[in-house]
């Protein structure tokens, strides 16, 4: 990983959670200094912020907007908050945990989101990876946050990351090696003022992306082809060539023209995690994955805990635990 140039009080973080966290331990191993601040944080964070960093100052209190050359604000917090705007207008870089990232990774990327799925497709297309005998680094927005999977004493050839719309909004270019955004419908319409701002927040995965995968059957999750970006789709219908779906009795994957294996042997039932087959095996297509190691790894994947997840059958009535579907 490359070092930092050290300045000092040049950056700010903003917000004490996992990311905050996250990008404070990841400036300490830089040797670059930084300022942490927190309008309202928990009393059990302070504690361990000061046990972890008691060289570094935190702030209980609003942003010094005009104090700090970069500012590194956490996904929770939204960009357009009055302070955050003000320290743009001084001439600070807002900037985030993934352009942190991108900036230090070395082995490829493959991106991941949508409003529904994401955690379902990146866990797979993980599986899929260690079946290929990749040495592979899952996290994001699952999992363990991105800075700390550089920090790993790992020589990682492969990173696959979930990432939400609030940590992409603040990503100026991902350069992702392959991306997808699953599918788009109204979400955090707290957060976003309309269905357009959300659209172009996920869209931002597919910004200098060299290989970009979409859903046939959702329209806003296609990219705008460029001539260096490789467009491949995936969806429940007959797919064209070098394309990924289903035959038309939707009893088989398909790549073009070519079963793939029987949707009964997969690990997990559902059209929705057919699709999620179907988008796993289009990104891992992206990066090299072999075949024959992605179609293993679909039998056997279980699926992720409280999530669509079978837990037994009673007098004929299949009983599912979705404790912790989002939408």
């Amino acid at each position: 990983m490359q070092q930092m140039v050290v300045t000092d009080n040049a950056v700010a973080i903003l917000g004490l959670g996992v990311t905050g966290m996250s990008c404070a331990r990841y400036f300490k191993h830089c040797g670059q200094s930084f300022v942490m601040f927190d309008e309202n944080p928990a009393a059990q964070s302070v504690a361990n912020f000061e046990r972890q960093f008691p060289e570094q100052k935190l702030v209980v209190g609003a942003l010094q907007e005009d104090a700090f050359q970069t500012i590194v604000v956490s996904p929770g917090i939204a960009l357009d908050v009055p302070a955050i705007r003000r320290a743009s207008v001084f001439g600070a870089d807002i900037t985030g945990d993934i352009s942190l990232f991108r900036s230090e990774a070395s082995a490829p990327i493959v991106a991941i989101t949508g409003s529904n799925g994401k955690s379902t497709v990146t866990a797979l297309l993980g599986e899929m990876a260690k079946h290929a005998g990749r040495k592979v680094a899952v996290g994001g927005n699952i999992g363990k946050p991105v800075l700390d999977l550089l920090l790993d004493e790992n020589d990682y050839d492969l990173y696959i990351v979930e990432l939400s719309s609030y940590q992409l909004e603040r990503t100026a270019c991902l350069a992702a090696d392959t991306a997808v955004v699953l599918n788009i419908s109204p979400d955090h319409l707290d957060r976003y003022a309309n269905m357009m701002a959300y659209h172009q927040a996920k869209h931002r995965v597919h910004r200098c992306c060299h290989y970009s995968v979409f859903n046939r059957a959702d329209k806003l999750t296609q990219p705008l082809p460029t001539q260096d970006t490789q467009l491949v789709s995936f969806g429940l219908s007959v797919p064209d060539l070098k394309q990924f779906g289903v035959d038309s009795t939707l009893k088989h994957l398909m790549c073009g023209p070519s079963k793939l294996m029987p949707v009964s042997e997969m690990g997990v039932q559902g059209k929705h995690n057919i699709e999620n087959a179907l988008a796993a095996l289009a990104l891992g297509s992206g990066v090299g994955l072999p075949l024959d190691a992605m179609l293993a790894a679909i039998k056997e994947f279980k699926g992720l805990a409280h999530r669509c997840q079978f837990v037994t059958n009673i007098n004929g009535v299949d009983f599912i635990n979705d404790s912790k579907g989002t939408n």
